[in-house]
């Protein structure tokens, strides 16, 4: 198995054909977007491949050497259940090695609004710290939806939650203009 970045035509199959069912339309973000981001150079998408075939995508925002966001991040829906997502993540922190670390947003516990949410929740929050995430620190609300941010310090760097919150910050101004910024990002540590 190996990881491939992947080229535009590849990213637009990906997102028609498998980010459509994988993300609920509320935060997927439009395909154009997502192109003039990563034209920008701040945005970066790898496939998990055996052979030819599609195991896993993940999608980050980021500069090159500094803090990246995964985000977007699935295995193939018939591919699931069999140890692929920590195998890709793993190899995924080996391909960024050069970064800082990366960041990833989970939907916040506390706002779990059935028990069953608030299980798939823990499950997700854990499947991360089985792949030596760490907790933030930080909770952040986006465009009006609560998320626990966690992190993967590649570099060595541990953050303290202000400094995480002061990473992320930066890491959402890449895709936002600051007015949006300041309208549909809250920070807190």
């Amino acid at each position: 198995m190996e990881i491939r970045t992947l080229d535009q035509v590849m990213m637009r199959e990906i997102y028609q054909r498998y980010m459509v069912n994988d993300f609920p339309k509320a935060e997927l973000k439009p395909f154009d977007a997502i192109m003039q981001l990563q034209e920008k150079g701040v945005y970066h998408c790898y496939g998990y491949f055996d052979g030819d075939e599609l195991l896993a995508y993940a999608y980050f925002i980021g500069d090159s050497s500094g803090w990246q966001l995964l985000d977007y991040y699935a295995v193939c829906i018939d591919k699931r259940s069999k140890g692929l997502g920590s195998q890709f993540l793993q190899s995924l922190a080996q391909k960024l090695k050069n970064t800082l670390g990366i960041f990833a947003e989970i939907e916040s516990l506390k706002d779990a609004k059935t028990e069953e949410e608030e299980n798939i929740r823990h499950r997700r929050r854990d499947f991360y710290y089985r792949n030596g995430w760490q907790a933030a620190d930080v909770y952040c609300i986006l465009f009006g939806v609560g998320f626990d941010i966690l992190y993967l310090p590649l570099a060595g760097t541990t953050l303290t939650p202000e400094e995480a919150k002061i990473q992320l910050g930066n890491v959402y101004r890449l895709m936002l203009p600051e007015k949006f910024f300041n309208e549909q990002v809250k920070l807190f540590a």
